[in-house]
């Protein structure tokens, strides 16, 4: 074997070794994690074969939420994902979780020159690189450790992912128009992707629409454009649903919204700016560097690639500039532009390994910074876990089910839970909680009111 070879061996141990205890610490914190904020507007405490009891709740829910609050597809999955037993719930995250990595191994696909065995080859490393580095740089872990947002966003992105990657060469393209199972696939797919957002669905048009026009023969391909329609028509039916229209009116009320003109979005946009740098600048700064050095093998002629791959950076910029049409800025709306980066990181680390041997000690001490943070990142969930669980034996004590069960109206008094973690380890979302105690007293069946301070209560 050749000294490449034992190299490209040894790699492939390590980049093994590192995504098993990523998706060891992946799936240990999605089997504990607790109901955070959210999570109790949508989630209803079952026994197993309480299937009809679930069936009815889940139709009753949707109804309304699509009707009177959020129509989005993955607000209605999130009702399905979190009334499903444990065990379901757990497999659907972790399958959500590892669909994410696949797709961000996808994406940077060479140009024409790397076909066949050598393109696989290049998929399982870059998904290697994937898993090895993702707790290293990504911003914002609760996009993977919060219920409603692993279905409810998580999995509405990967819908995003899978249906621009046909467009991300023209050979994917083609493969897509020559096949009507893939076509009609592709078009499933887009449709409940432009349900999913408001503003990402704009932003993939406009890259499909050029990816499509990028063709020599664009007009004998025009079938490439169905998956397109289909975007449309999904985003469509969600901006026209009134409830849609109904909560952007509620947050310009709530945020004291009552002119929008070119100094609201200036400020706006210098809020979004700061916000992306703040929760993901060394995402940015890696990705960066990986650029210039496909770039610089590009230009080389050693990796030539499709201009698609590069107009990428197309809609990430689009979906981070968008968001400045709304009123407030939540980190998790810049995903797409997180797993854009990714994935020019991934594919710059799979390339440094093999033409520049002189900064693999680099990447090595990357990979040992990434099991580290899986460590800190076991550690946290364990405590946030003991911290909630102490909440709920709180309140389903005796002592206290019998102030629970009472007729009269005393209320089981309870203490907000405040923990000093970065957002980017765990979004704490127990204001939400503590600001609508009737959600959690319906599910654990018990009146509840905010105890005062130093009570001491749970």
């Amino acid at each position: 074997m050749t000294s490449r070879g034992v190299s490209d061996l040894r790699l492939r141990l390590l980049l093994g070794l590192v995504a098993l205890c990523c998706l060891a610490t992946v799936g240990w914190v999605q089997a504990h994690l607790p109901l955070n904020g959210e999570d109790y507007a949508f989630a209803r405490p079952f026994e197993v074969w309480q299937w009809g009891a679930r069936f009815d709740w889940i139709v009753f829910k949707i109804g309304v939420q699509f009707s009177d609050w959020n129509a989005r597809f993955g607000e209605q999955l999130a009702i399905i994902w979190l009334n499903m037993p444990s065990v379901v719930f757990w497999l659907l995250a972790l399958g959500a979780f590892v669909a994410l990595n696949l797709v961000m191994a996808a994406l940077p696909e060479p140009g024409p020159g790397t076909r066949g065995s050598a393109s696989r080859d290049a998929f399982w490393v870059r998904l290697g690189w994937s898993l090895g580095l993702l707790f290293l740089l990504w911003p914002g872990f609760e996009l993977f450790f919060w219920k409603t947002i692993i279905a409810g966003y998580l999995t509405p992105m990967v819908l995003c992912l899978l249906t621009i990657l046909p467009f991300t060469t023209a050979g994917r393209l083609r493969n897509m128009t020559s096949s009507g199972r893939r076509l009609t696939a592709g078009a499933v797919v887009a449709f409940l992707a432009g349900w999913s957002f408001e503003n990402v669905p704009v932003a993939l048009v406009v890259y499909m629409l050029v990816s499509w026009l990028l063709l020599p023969d664009r007009f004998r391909q025009w079938r490439a454009l169905l998956p397109l329609g289909a975007l449309l028509a999904g985003w469509t039916m969600l901006m026209l649903v009134p409830s849609t229209m109904h909560r952007i009116h509620y947050y310009r009320e709530i945020f004291g919204i009552t002119t929008t003109g070119p100094a609201y979005y200036l400020d706006r946009a210098g809020q979004v700016t700061a916000t992306f740098f703040d929760t993901a600048w060394p995402l940015f700064l890696f990705a960066v560097m990986a650029l210039i050095g496909l770039v610089l093998l590009h230009r080389t002629g050693r990796m030539r690639r499709d201009v698609r791959f590069w107009l990428l950076m197309l809609p990430a910029l689009l979906t981070v500039g968008s968001v400045a049409s709304a009123p407030y800025t939540e980190p998790r709306s810049f995903m797409f532009a997180w797993v854009i980066m990714f994935a020019f990181v991934i594919e710059g680390a799979r390339l440094a390994w093999h033409y520049r041997p002189s900064l693999r000690w680099l990447l090595v001490l990357g990979l040992c910074g990434a099991l580290f943070t899986q460590g800190v990142v076991l550690g946290t969930y364990q405590r946030v876990d003991e911290i909630f669980d102490k909440r709920i034996a709180y309140i389903q004590s005796p002592a206290n089910q019998a102030v629970c069960s009472n007729a009269t109206e005393q209320r089981l008094a309870i203490a907000p839970i405040e923990v000093d973690i970065p957002y980017r380890l765990f979004n704490n979302r127990d204001g939400w909680v503590t600001g609508n105690l009737d959600a959690i007293g319906t599910y654990y069946g018990c009146q509840l009111r905010l105890a005062e301070e130093g009570s001491g209560s749970g």
